[in-house]
């Protein structure tokens, strides 16, 4: 076998049983264009002597010899692969094995194409298969420093390894939870990228339901803020901001990507703040609560709004007047909208009330 066009690459810990579930649907699809790469985090479940039996010259198992971590695993995961482009799994993940086939000719295209990283999107679009960005500006304030989880994520093995100090951005966290979006970054000012729009690798659907089991890597963290809490998005801006511009770019491209980011981190704690409490995932996997009160939770969110605002604003009033000029813009525009949607949430409520009101009459 020449040398593949895809390593697909599989962080597992203590997962045995949904790794190798994923792994037998993965080794169905009989093609030698692709490799599977596992990286064990020195998991104590027997996951190696559990698996041993699917015997696959496409196959390789990689166990480390301590427990490094989640995020720094995925590092040495990668470097393992050896094929044209390396695809990031997490073990509860899936990839669709009837559309693997499509993903195959896709990144040939790509390489043919000098794509030098790309990103499989759950979202599903009739007219195209994919949507490459030119390298420069185009690439950087789209994928740079843009929250994602990792699944999904594509690295061209040769851009991958030119990257010489990588490893750096996935020790310590440093880099927040994306490190690799900081190396998508250094990619893009010479090098395309690319959303596949395809279901290929589903990240929405999972092998394991959270909505009945605690994250056990939650439970052991000090920090217990998640993700689209205002003061994760606070700092991933300002780790963002100060990276950016250690490298040799335009500030109009940084300023584009801060505020870009900005947008969507408002968003976040604001318009779909009580959205991503509800959820059962985030309930009963992170423990949290969500109060009935739609006042209490409208309140949470102007007060989510109003502390990603100031922090931003005093932290960039420092470096740059026309980010901040830019992001009281964003604020007021968002606000606005979100005014719109808590009006129309009252308006339902009200109507509610009194066709209530009205029915025990």
């Amino acid at each position: 076998m020449g040398r593949p066009i895809l390593s697909i690459c599989i962080a597992t810990y203590q997962r045995y049983e949904v790794l190798k579930e994923l792994l037998e649907e993965i080794l169905s699809v009989h093609s030698d264009e692709f490799e599977v790469i596992v990286c064990d985090d020195h998991s104590t479940d027997g996951s190696y002597e559990n698996i041993k039996d699917l015997e696959d010259k496409r196959l390789k198992f990689y166990s480390n010899e301590s427990n490094v971590g989640s995020i720094e695993n995925v590092c040495k995961l990668l470097n393992y692969g050896n094929g044209v482009y390396l695809l990031y799994l997490n073990d509860r993940d899936n990839i669709d094995p009837l559309k693997l086939p499509k993903l195959l000719s896709i990144l040939r295209f790509f390489d043919k194409n000098k794509v030098a990283f790309a990103r499989c999107m759950s979202i599903i679009d009739a007219k195209k298969d994919f949507t490459i960005f030119a390298s420069g500006r185009e690439s950087f304030v789209e994928f740079s420093c843009r929250p994602h989880h990792i699944s999904g994520f594509i690295f061209h093995k040769d851009k991958w390894e030119s990257i010489k100090n990588r490893a750096v951005f996935f020790k310590e966290q440093k880099y927040g939870d994306w490190p690799y979006t900081y190396l998508y970054a250094l990619l893009s000012i010479h090098n395309s990228g690319a959303y596949i729009w395809n279901d290929i690798c589903n990240i929405d659907r999972e092998r394991i339901d959270f909505t009945k089991v605690r994250s056990g890597f939650y439970l052991k963290r000090k920090d217990k803020r998640i993700w689209f809490m205002p003061a994760v998005q606070c700092r991933e801006l300002c780790h963002a901001y100060k990276f950016l511009c250690r490298l040799s770019v335009p500030q109009d491209w940084i300023r584009d990507v801060i505020c870009n980011r900005y947008d969507e981190a408002l968003r976040n704690v604001m318009i779909h703040y009580s959205l991503f409490v509800s959820l059962p995932v985030n309930t009963v996997h992170y423990g949290l609560k969500i109060s009935e009160n739609k006042l209490k939770n409208h309140t949470k969110e102007i007060l989510n709004g109003l502390f990603l605002w100031k922090h931003a604003y005093f932290f960039f009033r420092k470096y740059d007047s026309d980010i901040v000029a830019k992001i009281n813009k964003i604020t007021f525009s968002i606000v606005k909208e979100y005014s719109d949607i808590v009006y129309q949430d009252w308006l339902k409520y009200i109507f509610s009330s009194q066709t209530k009101s009205k029915k025990s009459e």
